[in-house]
């Protein structure tokens, strides 16, 4: 959703220049652009319509997923909740000819720019978590790090009193999204820093084999 004050200045645009970009439809139903039609619809004017009828799920990712405004957990959890999944494995996903439906896990954590395990927990959630917490997740009301703690706690909550600070709710909502912003960050860095670990440790297992320095010998010779 566009906040309120976002979709006061959408309105305020589409009553001073006109809509400008088609409400796009598939199957008859709105795929792109509800917020133009809700805007429309108040102001008294007709929309103007246009109707997709390629692939929708890569039509939605492409016009939404990169947002700046998405943190990491709802990039993640947008692909893999378009993806399906076999219930097997860590990279197993359904055969299908689709771009979107079927990636696997390397490349849909390169669509989303995050980490692979940060897909991983994605597929977990989506796997494993109610629809509830799925949909929180999606929202940006929850991060996937916390999905997962609540699964493997069972949906069990241990909460720590907390200072009472009086604020707006416009401030609540904007703090708690950089909150949640921080949490996705904190947890792709310990991801990252987890699979820089890994490269290094067969860095260090390189260097012990014997090919190793034919390597450096060979680069010396392509260098000289």
């Amino acid at each position: 959703d566009l906040s309120d004050e976002e979709f006061t200045a959408l309105k305020e645009s589409i009553r001073r220049n006109g809509q400008r970009e088609k409400i796009v439809t598939f199957e008859g139903k709105i795929l792109d652009g509800w917020h133009r039609h809700k805007a429309c619809l108040e102001l008294g004017i007709d929309p103007k319509f246009g109707v997709f009828t390629g692939n929708a799920i890569d039509f939605v990712l492409d016009k939404n997923l990169l947002r700046r405004h998405l943190t990491t957990s709802q990039r993640a959890m947008a692909l893999a909740a378009c993806n399906r999944w076999l219930d097997v494995g860590t990279n197993q996903v359904s055969p299908q000819g689709d771009s979107t439906v079927g990636m696997s896990i390397r490349k849909m954590a390169a669509a989303a720019k995050v980490n692979p395990k940060t897909i991983e927990k994605a597929k977990r959630v989506a796997l494993r978590a109610t629809p509830e917490l799925r949909e929180q997740v999606i929202a940006g009301a929850t991060t996937l790090a916390e999905a997962v703690r609540a699964l493997d706690s069972e949906g069990a909550k241990t909460t720590k009193p907390r200072p009472v600070v009086t604020v707006s709710a416009k401030q609540y909502h904007e703090l708690e999204h950089r909150y949640r912003k921080l949490q996705d960050d904190y947890q792709e860095m310990g991801d990252n820093y987890q699979v820089l670990a890994e490269d290094v440790e067969a860095l260090y297992a390189l260097a012990d084999r014997e090919e190793f320095d034919l390597i450096k010998e060979l680069q010396f010779q392509l260098k000289t």
